[in-house]
Order: C-alpha cells, then sequence, then structure tokens
C-alpha cells in the first residue's frame, strides 16, 4: 500500500474522560454464535523461526468445530493479542437531591475502540457490547484469515452527500461518502483526486482491505460502495509480519 494511504478515523468527543483497560485472551468472554462453517480455532503454519518476515507461505489453517474466543480475539493485522479497549463517554445525568448520587440518564454517548498494542491499528473487526468485546459476525472471519487486498477504483456519488471536498477534512469526507463506515472504519483509503460532474462526484481512489480471495474483496468493495464503483485494477498484497509475542501460538 502505499505510503500515502491512512486510514481515516471517526470524530473523538473532546470533552469526555478516556478510560482505557486491556483486554486478553485470558478473560472469559461469550462463545460468539456462528454456523458450522465458522473458524474454530487459528493455527499458524510457520516455514521460518518466529520473528522471521511472514510472506504467504505462513497461513492460517482453518479448522471448523467449537468456536473459540481465540480465534476472534486477535489484531487481524498481526494476530497479536495484545489488545487494548479504548471507551469514551459523554453523558447528562439527574442528581438526587437527598443524596447527591448520580441519579436517571437523561442522554449519553459512548464510543469505543479496540487496538493493538503491539502495531497501533485499529480492530474494526471487533466491538465493545454489554461491558464485553464481540467480533462482528460479518467481517471477522474474512479479516482474521484473509490477506490484504489493493484496490485502484472510483466511485460515484451525490454531491450533497459528500460534507466537504477542499480542506484538511476532504479525504475522510469523501472516503465516507464513497464507502460509508468502512471508508472511515475498516478501509484504508487514500483519496487521489475527484472531479465534480454537473450534481455528482466522481472519487478516485486506493483502497486497502482484507479478503480471502479477489472475488471476496470485490464483493466487499461493491456491498460497501455507495454509489456506482468501477475497480480498474485489484492486487493481492503480502500480509505484515507477524507479532513476536510469546503467548502468540
Amino acid at each position: 500500500m502505499p505510503s500515502a494511504a491512512t486510514r481515516s478515523l471517526p470524530p473523538t468527543p473532546t470533552t469526555s474522560p478516556l478510560i482505557v483497560s486491556s483486554v486478553t485472551a485470558s478473560r472469559p468472554l461469550p462463545r460468539p454464535s456462528v454456523s458450522l462453517a465458522a473458524l474454530a480455532a487459528v493455527v499458524f503454519a510457520h516455514d521460518a523461526s518466529l520473528g522471521a518476515g511472514w510472506t504467504r507461505a505462513n497461513r492460517i489453517i482453518v479448522m471448523v468445530g467449537s468456536a473459540e474466543v481465540r480465534s476472534w480475539l486477535r489484531c487481524y493485522r498481526c494476530w497479536s493479542q495484545n489488545l487494548e479497549l479504548q471507551v469514551h463517554y459523554e453523558g447528562i445525568h439527574r442528581v438526587d437531591a437527598d443524596t447527591g448520587e448520580r441519579g436517571e440518564v437523561i442522554d449519553e454517548i459512548q464510543e469505543a475502540v479496540v487496538q493493538c498494542v503491539d502495531c497501533m491499528h485499529d480492530q474494526p473487526h471487533l466491538r465493545f457490547h454489554n461491558g464485553r468485546i464481540e467480533p462482528v459476525e460479518d467481517s471477522w472471519e474474512r479479516m482474521i484469515a484473509g490477506a490484504p487486498w489493493v484496490a485502484s477504483c472510483t466511485v460515484t456519488v451525490d454531491a450533497e452527500d459528500v460534507e466537504t471536498c477542499s480542506g484538511p477534512e476532504a479525504g475522510d469526507a469523501l472516503s465516507h461518502a464513497s464507502f460509508g463506515e468502512h471508508g472511515t472504519r475498516e478501509f484504508f483509503t487514500h483519496v487521489r483526486f475527484h472531479n465534480h460532474d454537473e450534481d455528482r462526484i466522481v472519487v478516485y481512489l486506493l483502497v486497502e482491505l482484507y479478503a480471502r480471495s479477489g472475488e471476496d474483496a470485490t464483493e466487499v468493495l461493491e456491498a460497501a460502495a455507495r454509489g456506482p464503483l468501477a475497480i480498474t485494477s485489484l492486487a493481492e498484497e503480502s500480509r505484515p509480519p507477524a507479532a513476536t509475542g510469546g503467548d502468540q501460538h
């Protein structure tokens, strides 16, 4: 992926406190509801000693069985299980006039991001729900077992769907208009340039996403696109090096 490509991040409330807690694989978590065809365990096949550069020969061997937390509670890029949960909370509560305690919730906003401590990437295949980390069912298998694919493509969107197409926020706005939340949370997107065509905007992008095949990558892009999509090239890349922590296998 070109060095210019960056992942767009959602806005973070500036007035809310930041609570950071660690998430480890030893913490008991609910077993996800998955089909029999789901990944059951992740076994790493090495053709080099731990810490050596990983190539496509280093792959995940998928075994079918009961789903386990270890299958999905890991970084999708480097497979590290050294994860961190960042929770941003902002709320308005009534105050009990007799005790001074916090009372009824009037309004509240909570945003949570799971991040890999080793490679510092966000983990869009994981979510924080009901006090626990859970896998996102329609993406975790693809992202954990897949490889990075880079697409050069265009998406044609309505001009009114683009918040701004100039200034420092243009990249985020055009990425979101092109692919929605996928464009700002999961994909690595780089907007090369855009053209105005009356009341429409044609956005030219480089996109990195994780998929199990070229067909899989194409289907994901087509499902995420918020306008007519044209893919001019699609190529598989090598996986980033795996984490070298002692508890990865």
